[in-house]
């Protein structure tokens, strides 16, 4: 299992209820075996509200969160996985989805 988590280079609201993020993978000197895909954990930052997760594949370095509530603050972690298991999830990184108005159809 990786002994490092994949960084967080980018992540930025695209419509009040959608985040984009992007990672760097992790080396293969951290990788201990071969990386089968990310685990992406967000959650709402100052809430109580559980983990939700969303996994993708190892060719992928970037998701599209959706379903997120407008104009709200994200705690966003990646960890790699291997067949031995999860690393550890790097650190939060926080993104605000927009506001919703009349120009936006997302909502």
């Amino acid at each position: 299992m990786p002994s490092l988590p994949p960084v967080i280079t980018e992540a930025h609201s695209i419509s009040p209820t959608r985040i984009h993020v992007e990672w760097q993978p992790v080396s293969r000197d951290h990788a201990h075996g071969i990386v089968l895909g990310y685990n992406i954990q967000f959650r709402e930052h100052k809430a109580r509200a559980p983990t939700s997760y969303t996994y993708v594949q190892s060719d992928k370095l970037s998701v599209e969160l959706r379903g997120l509530q407008p104009f709200t603050e994200y705690c966003i972690k990646v960890s790699a996985y291997t067949r031995k298991g999860d690393g550890e999830p790097g650190s939060c990184h926080l993104a605000l989805t927009d506001e919703t108005g009349k120009f936006n159809s997302d909502v």
